[in-house]
């Protein structure tokens, strides 16, 4: 590969990355151990491969995902959101 190809790698790969505010909330906080991080993540990387990623086996059955303040499914790309929420299951009085 010539240089230019190189550079426009380059520019791809920087395209593709993003970085993103994660947000834990509740007993989110003491599963994940942060109730705030910034990371670098991939356009094409899932909230549940993200997880697997930062918290290796870490089961998010019962924890709703949120995506720049939507619900989101756990295997949809992330795409171009810059903040992912961790909430988890709430009980009412």
């Amino acid at each position: 590969m010539d240089v230019r190809g190189l550079e426009d790698l380059a520019v791809v790969y920087e395209l593709r990355w993003n970085v993103m505010k994660l947000l834990a909330f509740a007993k989110s906080k003491d599963d994940f151990g942060f109730s705030e991080k910034e990371i670098e993540v991939a356009a094409t990387e899932t909230p549940r491969e993200l997880v697997a990623r930062i918290v290796p086996g870490m089961d998010v059955s019962g924890i709703r995902v949120a995506l720049d303040c939507e619900f989101a499914d756990w295997d949809a790309p992330v795409g171009d959101a810059k903040e992912m929420a961790f909430l988890p299951p709430v009980s009412g009085g």
